[in-house]
Parts: structure tokens; C-alpha cells; sequence
């Protein structure tokens, strides 16, 4: 694997955990003074563990030789 390849994996992973962590422990984030809802943690888990399996899963993949 590509390092660019595995730094990304990693960190959008590690988002993806924090994110399940938040909702679960019911963690507070405030933004510029405005607190941010639980439920922001679920679209977001949803977004960067889709990512995360998608580089994977093209990590995976077969490679096509270069024409």
C-alpha cells in the first residue's frame, strides 16, 4: 500500500471512530461558541467509514496493466 494511500485510510478511520465514540459517550462539541448536535456523528460516521472502505476496498482491487 502507497503511504499517501495509508495515511488517509488511518485518518478517516480514526475520524470515523471518534465519531461512533462521540455518540456513544454523548460528548459535547461546541463550535464557535455553538453546540454542535449528537446526531451531526452519524451522517459523519456514515461519510468517513464509507470512505475508509472504499480506499480499501480499491486497495484491494486487481490492477489493470497500464495501455
Amino acid at each position: 500500500m502507497k503511504p499517501a494511500t495509508l495515511l488517509t485510510l488511518v485518518v478517516v478511520s480514526v475520524i470515523s471512530f471518534l465519531h461512533v465514540f462521540r455518540f456513544i459517550l454523548r460528548v459535547e462539541v461546541t463550535v464557535a461558541g455553538a453546540e454542535v448536535p449528537l446526531w451531526v456523528s452519524i451522517p459523519a460516521v456514515l461519510f468517513f467509514g464509507g470512505l475508509a472502505v472504499g480506499v480499501w476496498r480499491e486497495h484491494l482491487s486487481p490492477r489493470t496493466p497500464a495501455v
